[in-house]
């Protein structure tokens, strides 16, 4: 479920951290000026928990920076997302320069990753890996536990895991 809490045309970055602290454990996003919560149910965590450390792990064996599912990235047209999961390149994260990770960084993502929920509409899922792509991230990973099913765009990095052995690693 996509709840749209808030609009407003310049809702800053500030605006956006002090929103998300006022509202802990809400996941909120900025999106044309709006506000947006997507929640998370008690099964949709446990599967969020298991990908991000399995990202966590291939990423430190080939070099790359694991983001987990309350990190925010700054698009290019100023909407703050949050993925389920993301890599970045190592060496792009650490010449990005502490201003910039601090932020809600504006950097390419070597992959990102979303995970279909029981409450979420599978058609917003699509549209935000669809904008991943338009945006100039490399690869977008939609996953469906529940219905076993999976979509990418872009190419995936070498050696990255197969949606399959991802699925099958993780507990749904």
């Amino acid at each position: 479920m996509l709840a749209k809490i808030e609009e407003q045309q310049s809702l800053s970055d500030d605006q956006l951290y002090a929103f998300g602290e006022a509202h802990l454990g809400w996941k909120v996003e900025r999106v044309d000026g709006g506000i947006f919560m997507t929640p998370t149910r008690s099964s949709g965590g446990v599967f969020g928990s298991a990908l991000t450390a399995l990202l966590y792990a291939w990423g430190r064996e080939h070099g790359f920076v694991c983001f987990d599912s309350s990190t925010g990235f700054t698009m290019p047209n100023g909407d703050v997302l949050i993925p389920d999961a993301a890599l970045i390149l190592r060496e792009t994260w650490e010449s990005a320069g502490k201003a910039v990770q601090d932020s809600f960084a504006p950097l390419s993502l070597d992959v990102v990753v979303e995970v279909v929920s029981a409450t979420d509409r599978v058609a917003y899922l699509v549209r935000k890996c669809e904008r991943y792509r338009d945006d100039g991230h490399k690869f977008a990973l939609l996953l469906d536990p529940i219905r076993k099913r999976v979509r990418s765009w872009g190419m995936a990095p070498p050696n990255f895991p197969s949606s399959e052995e991802i699925l099958a690693e993780i507990p749904h």
